[in-house]
């Protein structure tokens, strides 16, 4: 089956291509993020509004709050770490999944394969000689000559 190894080798190669793009994608904006954090637990980065956003949200109260567990909020740096590293296990299982559907496709492809063929066997039309007893049975039907010439 050349044709079926060729579709899969291009949609195997087109697949690792866009992981790739994924997993770098990834990785830059992992990287991107960091930074962004960095600069602004160092104040390199001011933003107009943040002492009203920082006095608004102060004054909130929330209900029940002295009922809640003390909880413990993982720092700025840890949360970025957590959340990319959350979306590149997606992009590998994703990835996995995706070679496991293909590779599903290929080691079905010979069994396929035979199917196909032995179909095709069972169903190819055997030699009759219809065509000759079509013939015949078109030349009884026709109208002869004679009957016109009799009139005539």
């Amino acid at each position: 089956m050349p044709v079926l190894e060729q579709l899969t080798d291009q949609i195997t190669e087109a697949s690792d291509k866009f992981f790739d793009v994924a997993v770098s994608t990834n990785d830059k904006a992992h990287g991107a993020t960091k930074n962004l954090v960095t600069k602004i637990q160092d104040a390199d980065v001011t933003f107009p509004y943040a002492d009203k956003i920082t006095n608004a949200i102060s004054d909130v109260e929330l209900p029940l709050a002295d009922k809640l567990p003390e909880i413990e909020l993982p720092e700025p740096l840890e949360a970025v770490d957590a959340y990319f590293n959350f979306l590149g296990k997606g992009i590998e299982a994703n990835r996995n999944f995706t070679m496991k559907v293909i590779n599903r496709f290929t080691d079905n492809a010979d069994d396929a394969a035979t199917v196909i063929e032995t179909t095709a066997k069972k169903a190819a039309p055997k030699k009759t000689t219809a065509k000759k007893s079509t013939a015949k049975a078109t030349a009884k039907n026709a109208p002869t000559n004679k009957s016109t010439a009799k009139k005539a």
